[in-house]
């Protein structure tokens, strides 16, 4: 029997697994259809979507995952982009620079405009030859907003389904968004 240690997986959380956190100890077995037939894996374990990285059969390690944090105060707050190649590992942070409360998100209980300032490289061991997408992302302004679904809870923080906005119009993602004591904290795993 293979098992496979994952970022993240999208089974529901049992107390002692937290999919959505850095640090998860989530399993899989081989029951999951990720065989990687499709010559690209979600590097998430399951079926595989046909988005993400380069096929690996499943290990977790290529591919790209994201978080944010941002203070309730809408003062300030940053996204990490690591990114996971054959090459090597490739980590960039980037402060947001302007971030403002918007209600233009019908499902959110909470949302955000957030313009995603200069990437500054945090670790490269070979991953950040080709990262050109992302630092296409420099300037932009994206919503973001703490949807209704419950993924569950963790650490006393429940988090929900989270919701991507652009020009107005708002949808489901695959991430998580949780709102804790003093920081909003979002992302894609």
């Amino acid at each position: 029997m293979i098992w496979i240690t994952l970022l993240a997986c999208r089974a529901e959380p049992e107390a002692e697994d937290c999919w959505y956190c850095e640090d998860s100890d989530a399993t899989v077995d081989e029951s999951s259809d990720d065989t990687g037939t499709s010559g690209k894996d979600t590097g998430k374990g399951g079926k595989d979507t046909g988005k993400g990285g380069k096929d690996t059969g499943g290990s977790g390690s290529l591919g790209d995952t994201w978080s944010a944090s941002v203070e309730l105060d809408l003062s300030s707050g940053a996204m990490t982009w690591e990114r996971g190649t054959q090459d090597g590992d490739c980590t960039l942070k980037a402060s947001f620079t302007t971030l403002e409360e918007t209600d233009t998100c019908a499902e959110c209980s909470f949302a955000a405009e957030l313009t995603l300032g200069t990437w500054s490289v945090v670790s490269d061991t070979g991953g950040c030859e080709d990262i050109d997408d992302l630092l296409a992302l420099e300037g932009q302004t994206t919503g973001y907003g703490n949807g209704g679904a419950s993924l569950g809870e963790y650490q006393g923080v429940e988090y929900f389904t989270l919701y991507v906005g652009t020009q107005g119009s708002w949808s489901a993602s695959t991430g998580y968004s949780g709102l804790g004591a003093s920081a909003w904290t979002f992302g894609e795993k």
